[in-house]
This record gives C-alpha cells, structure tokens and sequence, in this order.
C-alpha cells in the first residue's frame, strides 16, 4: 500500500480530467499552491468540466488554490481532518494528493486521476472505515463514519459502521 501512496503523490503534480469516461483535460499545479487546467485540444464543446469553464484554448488559472470546479470534489471538515491524521505520515496531504487520492469516482461528471493512471486505478483500493475512524471517542466515530457513508469519492469502503442504536451526543 505504501508504493502504491507513493506513486500516488509522486503523480499529483498533475492529474487527467475525464469527463462521461472521456479524458478531456490536464489540471497541473502551479508553483506552491496554485492550479492551471487545460482541455485537450480534440475535447468537444459538451467535454466542459463545470457550466463557469467552457471548452476552449487557453488555460483556466487560479495563482494560489485549486480551481474551485475541483476544490468541491475534495473532502471536508472531520473526514479531511481524518485522512490527514492517517495518511499525513506516509504522504503529502494537500490538495492535490487528496483530489488525486479521492477524485475517481465523485458524484457527478468529472473524474480526476493522476497522470498516467487508469481511470479506474482507485477501485481495488480499499479501507477499512471503522478502523479510518478509530478514535478514543465513540461520538467522534459515530460523526465520522456518518459522514464517511456520503463520501463516494475515490475509496471503496468495506464497512459503515456498526449497527447499533444512536444515542445523544455529550459533553467529553
């Protein structure tokens, strides 16, 4: 798993866009923190990424984040957070490795890999989501692994969680 991490972060500098299955673009990073995406130049005017980037020549740029259209790809609040404290030892947790980690299978139209990979790479990883949520605090794993259950991007989830009753959240 690690190699696999690795060669997962030595590729995030740049990432293919599929569109409905097709690869129509190049989203790279640009200097620390910035992206610049590029359509192919055979991408078709129904290839577009979002209604706000049509197809066209020159590149969209935004000099210090990530293009919003892939920013809302990307997890958020308490599963980033997670993720963070689980991979964060073995690789680079920035916006790019997570959107090259989790950008497979989003909802929507848009698929994001990393340069090279197939676009179907992400389906035989999996993880285990109560060991991913694991905490000395069991309202946290139930927060967790509720938000874990509507994240469909990129990881397969083996499990929920368990199945008993919810109970209140309270005060450590």
């Amino acid at each position: 798993m690690t190699d696999l991490l690795a060669k997962v972060q030595a590729n995030a500098h740049r990432l293919d866009v599929y569109v409905d299955g097709n690869r129509v673009g190049t989203l790279e990073r640009h200097g620390a923190a910035g992206s610049v995406f590029a359509y192919l130049p055979d991408a078709g005017k129904s290839d577009f990424t979002s209604l706000l980037m049509p197809v066209r020549l020159e590149s969209y740029a935004v000099p210090s984040a990530l293009i919003p259209t892939f920013q809302q790809n990307l997890p958020e609040g308490f599963l980033r957070r997670k993720i963070t404290e689980r991979f964060g030892k073995v690789l680079a947790t920035d916006d790019f490795v997570l959107l090259a980690l989790t950008g497979a299978n989003p909802i929507g139209r848009q698929r994001v890999v990393p340069s090279g990979f197939a676009r179907n790479w992400a389906e035989p990883l999996q993880v285990d989501i109560d060991a991913l949520m694991a905490d000395r605090h069991p309202e946290f794993k139930a927060i967790g692994a509720g938000m874990a259950r509507q994240w469909t991007a990129g990881i397969k989830l083996l499990s929920y969680f368990d199945a008993s009753p919810r109970r209140a959240l309270s005060a450590p």
